[in-house]
């Protein structure tokens, strides 16, 4: 049993992977802004009547990523915040893992949704980190 328990640890490990890959393309393809990937050139909103910010700040010292993402829709005017906080680790700045544990969600006017993530891990390539 204990064969066929590792197989099918291997096998949801597996598929939790494929599901976590073919999020990210989603959002990198449809939603660079929600994987962390907004051109900074790019000026146009997806949302007639929206601006996109996002914001990341890492350290590698204390092993912290943080993801902002803000919405600010004109009409009617209000704010969604979407935050996506891990951890990070490597020796070269260049080349990072990161480790994504918790997203919030927040409307204006309203308390801030915490929920936990399944630890997807995914991968920083930059080259320039200050």
């Amino acid at each position: 049993t204990s064969e066929s328990e590792s197989a099918l640890l291997g096998d949801l490990a597996s598929l939790k992977k494929n599901i976590e890959g073919s999020l990210y393309k989603f959002f990198f393809r449809f939603a660079p802004f929600l994987a962390g990937s907004q051109d900074r050139s790019q000026t146009s909103s997806p949302f007639p009547g929206a601006s996109v910010r996002n914001e990341q700040q890492l350290s590698v010292d204390s092993g912290v990523v943080d993801n902002l993402v803000e919405i600010s829709f004109s009409q009617p005017k209000t704010k969604l915040r979407i935050r996506v906080c891990g951890q990070v680790s490597g020796h070269d700045v260049t080349r990072l893992s990161v480790t994504f544990t918790q997203f919030s969600v927040q409307l204006s006017g309203f308390p801030a949704v915490n929920l936990p993530l399944p630890r997807p891990v995914g991968e920083l390539r930059t080259t320039f980190c200050d």
